[in-house]
């Protein structure tokens, strides 16, 4: 189960009634269990489900830790929808679902891309004496917000972290901001980014390139590209190695900016250039200059 294993898994669990002498010979609530975590860790949420029923189908009644498991496993654009419905099976078999419950179908509304899910699941959390939200349970509903392009959502609850979790994790930290700016990212919202990286410095936290490439993103606009483009040495000034994704970022807001020259002399320094970085150079000088500068891309 921990090495995600889940045919091997599988296998074992049916071997049981064959190989162990009875009357200890039938897999109990622990054996669904570790298999069931490996269908988690070996992303088979169909296979999760399936063994599930047939917990159920043994006379085993399945507890929080099975549908943790089987709730992550389900954690994906197809099949959210069923592990968001898992709460309510849980009540139904005279269970209360835990934070760690409604964290995994947050999370599973997240991969789904369902915002308004995410926020109706974090709503009831913060009414509930016995699952009350954490960290995690903002991280995720931000991380959902960001999928959406929701970035006024995603600060609200940024802000709203530090009231309604109770301490001592009640700070945002690195995951919180990289959901954050992630939002304003696909909102395109770069002063709001740029904000945001200098409030997370404020707070002691050391920007990673994920933080920078999505800062560079937001403002690969005709007036940003200059910020983007030079917080390739803000990164290094940090102790951060750039790479490609970071040179490409930049090259993607010189193009915005139309700044052929600058795109072509980031092109010259990069370590190791890939064919976007050289697609993104040429549409630069393209927008620029028409077919000569983009020729000198390919010199």
């Amino acid at each position: 189960s921990r090495c995600g294993e889940w045919r091997t898994a599988l296998r074992l669990l049916g071997e049981m009634a064959e190989r162990v002498p009875p009357p200890r010979n039938t897999p109990d609530a622990h054996s669904y269990g570790a298999a069931l975590s490996a269908c988690e860790r070996g992303g088979q949420p169909d296979e999760a489900l399936r063994l599930l029923e047939r917990m159920r189908s043994e006379g085993l009644r399945p507890g929080l830790v099975h549908y943790h498991a089987v709730m992550r496993a389900c954690a994906t654009p197809a099949h959210w929808p069923i592990a968001a419905s898992m709460l309510q099976d849980a009540r139904d078999e005279g269970i209360e679902p835990d934070t760690v419950a409604l964290n995994a179908a947050l999370a599973a509304c997240e991969r789904g891309g369902q915002s308004d899910e995410a926020l109706l699941l974090l709503s009831e959390m913060e009414a509930s004496p016995s699952a009350p939200p954490d960290r995690i349970s903002y991280n995720t509903a931000i991380a959902a917000c960001s999928r959406c392009g929701e970035w006024r959502t995603a600060l609200r609850l940024l802000g709203e972290m530090a009231e309604r979790v109770p301490p001592p994790r009640n700070t945002p930290d690195a995951h919180s901001y990289g959901a954050a700016l992630s939002a304003c990212e696909r909102g395109g919202q770069p002063d709001e980014a740029l904000r945001l990286l200098e409030r997370m410095r404020s707070e002691g936290l050391r920007p990673g390139l994920v933080h920078y490439h999505a800062v560079m993103r937001a403002c690969a606009t005709p007036a940003h590209w200059p910020i983007a483009a030079s917080m390739l040495q803000d990164a290094r000034d940090e102790g951060l190695s750039p790479n490609t994704v970071s040179t490409n970022c930049a090259l993607a807001a010189c193009e915005a900016g139309g700044a052929w020259r600058d795109a072509l002399a980031l092109l010259d320094e990069a370590a190791a250039p890939d064919a976007i970085s050289f697609h993104t150079a040429i549409a630069a000088c393209r927008r620029a200059g028409g077919r000569p500068a983009a020729r000198a891309a390919l010199r």
